[in-house]
């Protein structure tokens, strides 16, 4: 179970980091213009994320028990 989610994890990553460096590299000045513009939007929503999943962990940290009803129920 645990290797099969960081498989998951490890490709859809891969995939993601290869997408981007792809745009990045194709797309030339174009993408760095639109990047300036959404950058303080990206960085907000970003950070909010953030902040959601260390709640999330500092929660299930807290009270085990309630993940594991959540992931492993059948």
């Amino acid at each position: 179970m645990g290797f099969g989610a960081f498989l998951i994890f490890a490709v859809t990553m891969g995939l993601l980091v290869f997408l981007l460096a792809f745009l990045g590299a194709t797309s030339g000045p174009a993408l760095t213009r639109s990047l300036r513009v959404w950058g303080r939007r990206v960085q907000v929503v970003t950070a909010l994320v953030i902040v959601l999943v260390g709640a999330a962990l500092v929660y299930s940290g807290l009270n085990p028990g309630v993940f594991d009803r959540l992931i492993l129920t059948t």
